[in-house]
């Protein structure tokens, strides 16, 4: 019944709330995110698109933040979870220090395994980016069209 939808997939594309959800962590402090910032709206098979956000330590004490990036297909032909984890950075910051995290969004990382016609490949059409402290705390969230 799971196929492609494990883990966090079926938790995500079900709508279902586990206790602890993938990426989640404890720290002794906070972080703040800031708004996700496309360097371009539209994506084509031979370019790639910038994200970069700020993360903050509004906390008292010295911090490490995995800051994750998951990817979502808002319409495809074939079953897809909701979102994908497509890259993560880890960063360190003391109380009031601010980073911008930036990922590099290629078109590998849209694309799926097509069953028929065994390859992988991406379709056309609106995708979201997510950017979160784990599967269940997504803190940003951008768009932009695959052409």
């Amino acid at each position: 019944k799971e196929d492609i939808l494990v883990g966090y997939r079926w938790y995500d594309t079900k709508k279902v709330k586990p206790l602890f959800p993938f990426g989640y962590g404890l720290s002794y402090t906070e972080f703040e995110y800031g708004k996700a910032v496309l360097s371009a709206d539209r994506m084509t098979a031979s370019s790639s698109i910038r994200l970069s956000c700020t993360v903050k330590n509004t906390g008292r004490v010295a911090g490490k933040e995995i800051v994750q990036l998951y990817v979502g297909d808002e319409k495809c032909s074939v079953p897809r979870p909701l979102k994908e984890l497509k890259g993560f950075r880890k960063i360190s910051l003391q109380p009031g220090e601010e980073a911008t995290v930036d990922f590099t969004v290629t078109p590998d990382m849209l694309k799926f395994f097509d069953d028929e016609k065994h390859e992988w490949r991406a379709e056309s059409g609106k995708f979201k980016l997510y950017v979160g402290a784990s599967s269940a705390d997504i803190r940003s969230v951008a768009e932009f069209v695959y052409e």
